[in-house]
């Protein structure tokens, strides 16, 4: 005889949890209870984070002066001039 291994059945984030709590899965035994808070970064990380941020930040200065330049845009037009409030073409 071949025996299937059983694998545990999860609940959905709504539904009650196995455990028999009576509480969601999401709030009990489906919360990330065991996550470890970040490591620290050391000062050559921070810097090379901060030298990555400088030149992201220097490429998209150019584009947001440019944006700026950029006359605004006008509102959309929802309706056509005539047309009721559902935008129906006559009333019935």
């Amino acid at each position: 005889m071949s025996e299937n291994p059983v694998t545990p059945v999860h609940p959905g984030p709504n539904e009650k949890c196995n455990c028999g709590s009576g509480k969601k899965f999401k709030k009990c035994c489906g919360s990330p209870k065991g996550v470890e808070p970040p490591v620290p970064l050391t000062p050559e990380e921070e810097a090379a984070l901060e030298r990555r941020r400088t030149r992201s930040m220097n490429k998209l200065l150019p584009i947001i002066a440019l944006a700026s330049m950029a006359p605004p845009i006008p509102p959309m037009r929802t309706r056509h001039p005539g047309q009721g409030k559902y935008g129906g073409g006559r009333n019935r």
